[in-house]
């Protein structure tokens, strides 16, 4: 898979610097999506000491990682953005084995009330370990 297929839209999400923290797409459609974060040495600060990845994060890593199905359409016509509105769930099972891992976040996107929000199902993995889990709902703007 071309991970630099979905390029541009890693840079329409609004988050900047240090606060993005995708990486890469290596799937997407309109219902799913499966992204990427290396964490190295510049991130360390911002995931934890020495790499450990801060479970916390875990909701962020999901949110951001579903705003790519909102932001895609398969037609590549219409954008939407999207904000956190609750966090209906959310359990950490363990940190990252490694000290600078390569992060994995899946999940499923389904749009609610004529696509005005969204609940969000996703998992961050380190290789096969799921290190957590979030249930989101996102409140969706309309198209840009």
């Amino acid at each position: 898979m071309d991970r630099n297929k979905y390029h541009g839209l890693i840079e329409k999400l609004p988050h900047r610097g240090a606060m993005r923290l995708i990486d890469s797409i290596s799937a997407l459609d309109s219902r799913t999506v499966e992204t990427e974060t290396r964490v190295d040495e510049t991130r360390t600060a911002l995931f934890g000491r020495d790499g450990k990845v801060e479970t916390y994060l875990g909701i962020e890593l999901v949110a951001q990682s579903a705003a790519f199905p909102l932001i895609y359409d398969d037609s590549g016509d219409e954008e939407h953005m999207g904000m956190i509105v609750q966090v209906r769930s959310f359990e950490s099972f363990c940190s990252p084995e490694t000290a600078m891992p390569v992060l994995r976040t899946t999940c499923e996107v389904d749009l609610l009330l004529d696509g005005k929000v969204a609940s969000v199902r996703g998992k961050v993995f380190e290789g096969e370990t799921c290190l957590c889990e979030a249930v989101l709902t996102l409140a969706v703007g309309g198209s840009k």
